[in-house]
């Protein structure tokens, strides 16, 4: 079309048409370019020049919604389009070509509405720097769901950096601090054992302490990251060949790097599990499974702070640059996915990420090193849970308490102990002295949870055929373990009987190994009244 200059005598005639402008600028790259707009507008007339700007930078934006989805084309891109259309000072017309809607001549009203204004070209370049800024901006977004990041952790510095440098090392000494640490725990943690209780499990357990084990095991092996971290990186690193920022190919730092990972998280789930299967306290459970799980943390603790510089400026840079793993098949398929066509990342993308979920290294694609990590992470749960079940289970049957004791008892005398007789409706006063209950007592029983030992003969060590003897046993009324007999009552008619009818009481307690109350509390002894401070040896039959 012909346009109406301003000064003819002054400014050249067109030459070359809107079509020929286009098909020319359509000779580089992809339309739109910045270098084919400077190329196909260099020494031509203005009008010319403008029409082709303005046709090459609506196909760009162009490209670029539909390169987007749904929802950044009605949001960030639409919006910023418009503003820019508004700070140049664009009519109508010209706006809607941007917004892609290809009217051609409401284009040709807005280039001659424009050619009036000095500052026209300043306007334009303005158009042409932030559309660049657009697509920074973008390759930006779809290139960060394509790649892998690397964990703000200093085993990523393994990764990065060379042996000899300043992060390196210390990467070195927050994993030796970390390992260091969990090894003293779980050591500690073994030594209290003994040769039948290798892990030193407690004898039993209530029922609250055992419902706190199982969810403090839950909540730590949630909680606990290396271990599914290192699986993650070995299924990437085992799957693709993997190059640090598309330059460096850290594959076999990648994997040598998440074995250690791995040392330092299954030191902290085996702490774990010894810690919660030897605890009888709810409270201290969950102490546990936190401090654990803080000292399995002081790489990414460390990390963070080196990210603050409190370690200095060579770690401050270190800690602060961006590092991604790419693959060579993740990086020939971007250079194919970027043409016109392509839609969204293969994140927003279900169909992309049913394929190509491994190579911004996720678990959920199924290759064959992602099926065996996914196994290993469940595998890691299943086995905690499932020992602690085993420990439950032997814990009621008395595996990890002594079911023969030998009680040794003070010389406590009870001068008018009140005796049943025959078929115990009668009573008769006896002198009781406590030394002559002294001997082998076995567990037969339990007793509301808890065992309950009875006094064997004397003479074999066996049951007693004819004779009643006395019983070692917990009394939930009172909290305490006690010694009682059955025959023997500590109240006449019209007077309250002892809780349990005890004749001895411990200090208030809720271990269910007497061996260790006997030697950690005193008794209260019945003679009438209740006499303190008395004590008693109990000594374990068995084999250590």
């Amino acid at each position: 079309k012909n346009h109406k200059m301003h000064n003819p005598p002054t400014r050249p005639a067109p030459t070359m048409t809107i079509q020929e402008t286009i098909e020319s600028s359509e000779q580089t790259n992809y339309p739109g370019h910045p270098q084919s707009i400077k190329d196909n507008i260099t020494e031509k007339p203005p009008l010319v020049k403008l029409e082709a700007l303005v046709t090459a930078l609506t196909e760009r934006i162009a490209l670029l919604e539909d390169k987007q989805d749904d929802t950044v084309r009605n949001g960030p891109l639409r919006e910023q389009s418009v503003r820019f259309a508004n700070e140049v000072g664009v009519n109508d017309g010209f706006r809607g070509s941007m917004m892609g809607n290809n009217k051609i001549p409401e284009i040709q009203q807005g280039v001659e509405s424009r050619l009036k204004d000095d500052g026209l070209s300043e306007r334009l370049e303005l158009i042409e720097r932030r559309i660049d800024d657009f697509e920074d901006i973008k390759s930006d977004s779809d290139g960060d769901d394509e790649k892998y990041k690397l964990p703000e952790s200093t085993f990523s510095l393994f990764i990065t950096h060379h042996p000899l440098s300043v992060p390196f090392a210390f990467a070195v000494f927050t994993t030796a601090l970390s390992t260091c640490c969990l090894g003293l725990t779980l050591a500690e943690s073994v030594s209290t054992g003994t040769q039948g209780n290798v892990l030193g499990i407690p004898g039993g357990v209530s029922n609250a302490v055992r419902t706190a084990q199982f969810f403090g095991a839950i909540v730590g092996v949630l909680m606990e990251d290396e271990i599914p971290q290192g699986l993650q990186l070995i299924a990437n690193g085992l799957a693709h060949e993997l190059i640090l920022n598309g330059q460096k190919r850290v594959h076999y730092r990648v994997i040598s790097s998440s074995f250690l990972r791995l040392i330092v998280g299954y030191l902290f789930l085996s702490s774990l599990f010894i810690n919660v299967a030897q605890n009888s306290d709810v409270i201290s459970i969950f102490y546990d499974v936190l401090a654990l799980e803080f000292v399995e943390n002081i790489d990414d603790t460390a990390y963070a702070l080196a990210k603050k510089g409190f370690f200095g400026k060579s770690l401050l840079i270190a800690t602060n640059q961006r590092y991604t793993l790419e693959s060579p098949e993740e990086m020939s398929a971007t250079v194919v996915k970027s043409g016109p066509r392509r839609r969204g990342s293969i994140l927003r993308d279900p169909e992309s990420l049913r394929r190509n979920a491994s190579f911004v290294g996720l678990m959920a694609s199924n290759n064959r090193p992602n099926r065996i990590s996914r196994f290993i992470y469940f595998l890691n749960a299943a086995i905690v849970l499932c020992g602690l079940a085993y420990i439950t289970a032997k814990q009621k049957h008395g595996a990890y308490r002594c079911n023969t004791i030998t009680v040794t008892f003070n010389e406590d005398i009870w001068e008018h102990a009140i005796t049943k007789v025959g078929d115990g409706k009668e009573v008769s006063e006896k002198l009781l002295i406590y030394s002559y209950f002294s001997g082998i007592y076995k567990e037969s029983a339990s007793y509301g949870g808890y065992p309950m030992y009875v006094e064997q003969n004397k003479n074999d060590g066996k049951p007693f055929k004819n004779t009643v003897g006395a019983e070692i046993k917990y009394c939930h009324e009172i909290s305490s373990w006690v010694f009682m007999h059955p025959l023997i009552t500590t109240s006449t008619k019209g007077e309250e009987e002892n809780e349990c009818s005890w004749l001895m009481r411990s200090q208030e307690t809720l271990d269910y190994d007497f061996i260790n109350v006997a030697s950690e509390s005193s008794f209260d002894v019945w003679t009438g009244e209740i006499t303190q401070g008395s004590t008693l040896i109990v000594t374990c039959n068995e084999c250590s």
